[in-house]
Protein backbone atom coordinates (compact mmCIF):
# COMPACT_ATOMS: atom_id res chain seq x y z
CA UNK A 1 0.00 0.00 0.00
CA UNK A 2 2.84 2.39 0.75
CA UNK A 3 4.48 1.50 -2.58
CA UNK A 4 1.23 2.54 -4.26
CA UNK A 5 1.19 5.78 -2.30
CA UNK A 6 4.74 6.52 -3.44
CA UNK A 7 3.75 5.80 -7.05
CA UNK A 8 1.08 8.48 -6.74
CA UNK A 9 3.68 10.86 -5.29
CA UNK A 10 6.43 10.32 -7.88
CA UNK A 11 4.23 9.69 -10.90
CA UNK A 12 5.79 6.39 -12.01
CA UNK A 13 5.64 2.73 -11.09
CA UNK A 14 8.44 0.88 -9.34
CA UNK A 15 11.06 -0.39 -11.86
CA UNK A 16 9.36 1.61 -14.64
CA UNK A 17 11.88 2.47 -17.39
CA UNK A 18 11.97 5.51 -19.69
CA UNK A 19 11.51 9.21 -19.03
CA UNK A 20 9.78 10.20 -15.79
CA UNK A 21 7.12 12.87 -15.41
CA UNK A 22 8.81 14.41 -12.33
CA UNK A 23 12.37 14.90 -11.10
CA UNK A 24 11.69 13.16 -7.79
CA UNK A 25 12.82 9.51 -7.63
CA UNK A 26 12.45 6.47 -5.41
CA UNK A 27 15.30 6.13 -2.97
CA UNK A 28 15.27 2.71 -1.29
CA UNK A 29 13.54 1.78 1.96
CA UNK A 30 13.81 2.38 5.68
CA UNK A 31 13.20 -0.34 8.29
CA UNK A 32 10.88 0.41 11.17
CA UNK A 33 9.54 -1.63 14.10
CA UNK A 34 5.93 -1.10 15.14
CA UNK A 35 4.20 -2.11 18.34
CA UNK A 36 1.03 -4.03 17.44
CA UNK A 37 -1.65 -6.07 19.20
CA UNK A 38 0.38 -9.15 18.28
CA UNK A 39 3.76 -7.83 19.44
CA UNK A 40 6.61 -6.12 17.53
CA UNK A 41 6.32 -6.08 13.74
CA UNK A 42 9.10 -4.90 11.41
CA UNK A 43 8.13 -3.14 8.19
CA UNK A 44 9.99 -1.44 5.35
CA UNK A 45 8.88 2.06 4.37
CA UNK A 46 9.77 3.23 0.84
CA UNK A 47 11.59 6.56 0.51
CA UNK A 48 11.85 9.23 -2.17
CA UNK A 49 14.88 11.37 -2.98
CA UNK A 50 13.26 14.73 -2.15
CA UNK A 51 11.68 13.47 1.12
CA UNK A 52 8.26 14.61 -0.04
CA UNK A 53 6.54 11.27 0.53
CA UNK A 54 4.19 11.32 3.53
CA UNK A 55 2.95 7.76 4.29
CA UNK A 56 -0.72 7.51 5.18
CA UNK A 57 -0.87 3.84 6.13
CA UNK A 58 1.86 4.20 8.77
CA UNK A 59 2.66 7.86 9.31
CA UNK A 60 6.09 9.31 10.07
CA UNK A 61 7.12 8.93 13.72
CA UNK A 62 4.26 6.49 14.29
CA UNK A 63 5.41 3.64 16.53
CA UNK A 64 2.12 1.82 17.16
CA UNK A 65 -0.22 0.11 14.73
CA UNK A 66 -3.12 -1.25 16.71
CA UNK A 67 -6.83 -1.60 16.21
CA UNK A 68 -7.09 -5.11 14.85
CA UNK A 69 -10.49 -5.31 16.55
CA UNK A 70 -11.81 -2.78 14.04
CA UNK A 71 -10.43 -4.88 11.18
CA UNK A 72 -11.90 -8.12 12.52
CA UNK A 73 -15.43 -6.98 13.42
CA UNK A 74 -16.66 -6.02 9.92
CA UNK A 75 -15.57 -9.41 8.59
CA UNK A 76 -17.18 -11.14 11.57
CA UNK A 77 -20.41 -9.19 10.91
CA UNK A 78 -20.40 -10.54 7.33
CA UNK A 79 -20.40 -14.07 8.70
CA UNK A 80 -16.79 -15.01 7.88
CA UNK A 81 -15.34 -17.83 10.00
CA UNK A 82 -12.18 -17.27 12.04
CA UNK A 83 -9.92 -18.96 9.49
CA UNK A 84 -11.21 -16.74 6.66
CA UNK A 85 -10.69 -13.62 8.81
CA UNK A 86 -7.15 -14.75 9.57
CA UNK A 87 -6.39 -15.30 5.86
CA UNK A 88 -7.90 -11.96 4.82
CA UNK A 89 -5.80 -10.04 7.34
CA UNK A 90 -2.73 -11.87 6.07
CA UNK A 91 -3.53 -11.00 2.44
CA UNK A 92 -4.59 -7.38 3.02
CA UNK A 93 -2.29 -6.30 5.86
CA UNK A 94 0.42 -8.95 5.70
CA UNK A 95 -0.11 -9.51 9.42
CA UNK A 96 -0.46 -12.85 11.18
CA UNK A 97 -3.42 -12.75 13.59
CA UNK A 98 -3.90 -15.69 15.91
CA UNK A 99 -7.24 -17.55 16.09
CA UNK A 100 -7.22 -16.82 19.84
CA UNK A 101 -7.29 -13.06 19.18
CA UNK A 102 -10.19 -13.42 16.74
CA UNK A 103 -12.11 -15.52 19.27
CA UNK A 104 -11.45 -12.95 22.01
CA UNK A 105 -12.64 -10.04 19.89
CA UNK A 106 -15.80 -11.80 18.68
CA UNK A 107 -16.48 -13.02 22.20
CA UNK A 108 -16.40 -9.43 23.48
CA UNK A 109 -18.94 -8.47 20.81
CA UNK A 110 -21.28 -11.23 21.92
CA UNK A 111 -21.03 -9.89 25.46
CA UNK A 112 -21.93 -6.39 24.29
CA UNK A 113 -24.88 -7.76 22.33
CA UNK A 114 -26.23 -9.54 25.41
CA UNK A 115 -25.75 -6.38 27.48
CA UNK A 116 -27.71 -4.38 24.89
CA UNK A 117 -30.48 -6.97 24.66
CA UNK A 118 -30.97 -7.05 28.43
CA UNK A 119 -30.77 -3.29 29.05
CA UNK A 120 -33.77 -1.78 30.91
CA UNK A 121 -36.26 -0.06 28.54
CA UNK A 122 -38.72 2.67 29.44
CA UNK A 123 -41.87 1.83 31.43
CA UNK A 124 -44.32 3.17 28.82
CA UNK A 125 -44.46 3.63 25.03
CA UNK A 126 -47.40 5.14 23.12
CA UNK A 127 -46.88 2.82 20.14
CA UNK A 128 -44.95 -0.40 19.64
CA UNK A 129 -44.39 -2.25 16.36
CA UNK A 130 -43.76 -5.99 16.27
CA UNK A 131 -42.66 -7.73 13.11
CA UNK A 132 -40.26 -10.39 11.85
CA UNK A 133 -37.97 -10.24 8.83
CA UNK A 134 -36.86 -13.28 6.84
CA UNK A 135 -33.12 -13.01 6.19
CA UNK A 136 -30.23 -15.27 5.20
CA UNK A 137 -28.14 -16.13 8.27
CA UNK A 138 -24.94 -18.15 8.47
CA UNK A 139 -25.05 -20.72 11.24
CA UNK A 140 -22.29 -23.31 11.73
CA UNK A 141 -21.08 -22.92 8.16
CA UNK A 142 -24.55 -23.21 6.62
CA UNK A 143 -26.66 -20.34 5.26
CA UNK A 144 -30.41 -20.57 5.76
CA UNK A 145 -33.39 -18.25 6.01
CA UNK A 146 -34.45 -17.43 9.54
CA UNK A 147 -36.86 -15.02 11.19
CA UNK A 148 -35.38 -11.96 12.90
CA UNK A 149 -37.97 -10.70 15.39
CA UNK A 150 -37.99 -6.92 15.92
CA UNK A 151 -39.64 -4.84 18.65
CA UNK A 152 -39.65 -1.16 17.67
CA UNK A 153 -41.16 1.44 20.01
CA UNK A 154 -42.09 5.11 19.67
CA UNK A 155 -41.10 7.06 22.78
CA UNK A 156 -43.02 9.97 24.29
CA UNK A 157 -40.55 12.39 22.68
CA UNK A 158 -41.39 10.95 19.24
CA UNK A 159 -38.07 9.15 18.77
CA UNK A 160 -37.87 5.51 17.72
CA UNK A 161 -36.19 2.95 19.96
CA UNK A 162 -35.34 -0.60 18.95
CA UNK A 163 -36.05 -2.63 22.07
CA UNK A 164 -34.60 -5.88 20.83
CA UNK A 165 -33.82 -8.38 18.09
CA UNK A 166 -34.29 -12.13 18.37
CA UNK A 167 -33.55 -14.91 15.89
CA UNK A 168 -35.67 -18.03 15.41
CA UNK A 169 -36.15 -20.44 12.53
CA UNK A 170 -39.77 -19.38 11.89
CA UNK A 171 -42.21 -16.73 13.05
CA UNK A 172 -44.86 -17.86 15.51
CA UNK A 173 -47.22 -16.41 18.10
CA UNK A 174 -45.72 -18.63 20.83
CA UNK A 175 -42.25 -17.13 20.35
CA UNK A 176 -43.77 -13.63 20.29
CA UNK A 177 -45.42 -14.38 23.65
CA UNK A 178 -41.98 -15.12 25.10
CA UNK A 179 -40.62 -11.86 23.69
CA UNK A 180 -43.54 -9.84 25.10
CA UNK A 181 -43.11 -11.43 28.53
CA UNK A 182 -39.39 -10.70 28.35
CA UNK A 183 -40.07 -7.01 27.59
CA UNK A 184 -42.46 -6.83 30.54
CA UNK A 185 -39.92 -8.47 32.84
CA UNK A 186 -37.31 -5.94 31.67
CA UNK A 187 -39.58 -3.06 32.71
CA UNK A 188 -42.12 -2.25 29.97
CA UNK A 189 -45.35 -1.75 31.89
CA UNK A 190 -47.77 -0.71 29.15
CA UNK A 191 -48.29 0.59 25.62
CA UNK A 192 -51.35 2.21 24.04
CA UNK A 193 -51.18 0.67 20.57
CA UNK A 194 -49.39 -2.45 19.34
CA UNK A 195 -49.08 -2.63 15.54
CA UNK A 196 -48.71 -6.21 14.31
CA UNK A 197 -48.98 -8.20 11.11
CA UNK A 198 -51.70 -10.74 10.35
CA UNK A 199 -50.05 -13.65 12.16
CA UNK A 200 -52.65 -16.00 13.65
CA UNK A 201 -52.81 -15.72 17.43
CA UNK A 202 -50.67 -12.59 17.59
CA UNK A 203 -53.36 -10.18 18.93
CA UNK A 204 -54.21 -12.67 21.67
CA UNK A 205 -50.53 -12.95 22.60
CA UNK A 206 -50.28 -9.17 22.94
CA UNK A 207 -53.39 -8.85 25.09
CA UNK A 208 -52.32 -11.76 27.28
CA UNK A 209 -49.30 -9.69 28.36
CA UNK A 210 -50.73 -6.17 27.96
CA UNK A 211 -54.52 -6.53 28.48
CA UNK A 212 -55.40 -2.84 27.96
CA UNK A 213 -53.38 -2.40 24.75
CA UNK A 214 -55.23 -1.71 21.50
CA UNK A 215 -53.97 -4.13 18.84
CA UNK A 216 -53.95 -2.68 15.34
CA UNK A 217 -53.10 -4.47 12.13
CA UNK A 218 -50.13 -2.78 10.49
CA UNK A 219 -51.40 -0.79 7.50
CA UNK A 220 -48.54 -1.97 5.30
CA UNK A 221 -49.42 -5.59 6.00
CA UNK A 222 -53.12 -4.89 5.58
CA UNK A 223 -52.63 -3.37 2.13
CA UNK A 224 -50.09 -6.01 1.12
CA UNK A 225 -52.39 -8.83 2.14
CA UNK A 226 -55.41 -7.17 0.54
CA UNK A 227 -53.95 -6.70 -2.92
CA UNK A 228 -53.27 -10.43 -3.14
CA UNK A 229 -56.89 -10.72 -4.22
CA UNK A 230 -56.64 -7.89 -6.77
CA UNK A 231 -55.60 -8.46 -10.42
CA UNK A 232 -52.12 -7.11 -11.09
CA UNK A 233 -53.35 -4.48 -13.58
CA UNK A 234 -55.66 -2.98 -10.91
CA UNK A 235 -53.25 -3.02 -7.93
CA UNK A 236 -51.81 0.42 -8.46
CA UNK A 237 -55.23 2.05 -8.56
CA UNK A 238 -56.49 0.06 -5.56
CA UNK A 239 -53.49 0.87 -3.37
CA UNK A 240 -53.78 4.56 -4.31
CA UNK A 241 -57.44 4.50 -3.26
CA UNK A 242 -56.66 2.75 0.01
CA UNK A 243 -53.94 5.30 0.72
CA UNK A 244 -56.51 8.08 0.59
CA UNK A 245 -58.55 6.23 3.19
CA UNK A 246 -55.86 5.35 5.73
CA UNK A 247 -54.14 8.75 5.47
CA UNK A 248 -57.40 10.62 6.13
CA UNK A 249 -56.96 13.33 8.79
CA UNK A 250 -59.81 12.01 10.98
CA UNK A 251 -62.05 8.99 11.50
CA UNK A 252 -65.02 10.87 10.07
CA UNK A 253 -63.12 11.75 6.90
CA UNK A 254 -62.00 8.13 6.54
CA UNK A 255 -65.56 6.86 6.85
CA UNK A 256 -66.68 9.19 4.04
CA UNK A 257 -63.92 8.17 1.64
CA UNK A 258 -64.68 4.56 0.55
CA UNK A 259 -67.78 5.56 -1.40
CA UNK A 260 -65.98 8.50 -3.00
CA UNK A 261 -63.00 6.33 -3.96
CA UNK A 262 -65.25 3.64 -5.46
CA UNK A 263 -67.08 6.15 -7.63
CA UNK A 264 -63.81 7.63 -8.88
CA UNK A 265 -62.26 4.29 -9.82
CA UNK A 266 -65.08 2.77 -11.83
CA UNK A 267 -67.04 -0.47 -11.46
CA UNK A 268 -64.21 -3.03 -11.82
CA UNK A 269 -61.81 -1.56 -9.26
CA UNK A 270 -64.55 -0.27 -6.97
CA UNK A 271 -65.55 -3.85 -6.17
CA UNK A 272 -62.16 -4.43 -4.59
CA UNK A 273 -62.37 -1.16 -2.69
CA UNK A 274 -65.80 -2.19 -1.37
CA UNK A 275 -64.38 -5.40 0.09
CA UNK A 276 -61.24 -3.82 1.50
CA UNK A 277 -63.01 -0.75 2.86
CA UNK A 278 -65.63 -2.66 4.86
CA UNK A 279 -63.52 -2.69 8.05
CA UNK A 280 -63.11 1.08 7.76
CA UNK A 281 -66.83 1.60 7.28
CA UNK A 282 -67.49 -0.55 10.34
CA UNK A 283 -65.04 1.60 12.27
CA UNK A 284 -62.90 -1.40 13.28
CA UNK A 285 -59.64 -0.09 11.78
CA UNK A 286 -59.89 3.59 12.70
CA UNK A 287 -57.93 4.81 15.73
Amino acid sequence: MMETELTEQTGYEKSESGAKAANNRRNGKTSKTLRTDQGPMEIEIPRDRDSEYEPLVVRKHQREWRGFDNKILPMYALGLPAKAIQENLKDIRNVEVSPELISRVTGEVKGLVEEWRNRPPGPFYPVMFFDALRVNIRDEGQVSKKAVYLALAIRLDGQKELLGMWIERNEGAKFWTGILNGLKNRGVQDTLIAAVDGLTGFPGAVNAVFPETEVQLCMVHMVRNSVKHVPYKDRKAVTAGLKEIYLAPSAGAALALPGKVRRKMGPQVSGHIQILAEPVERGNSVH
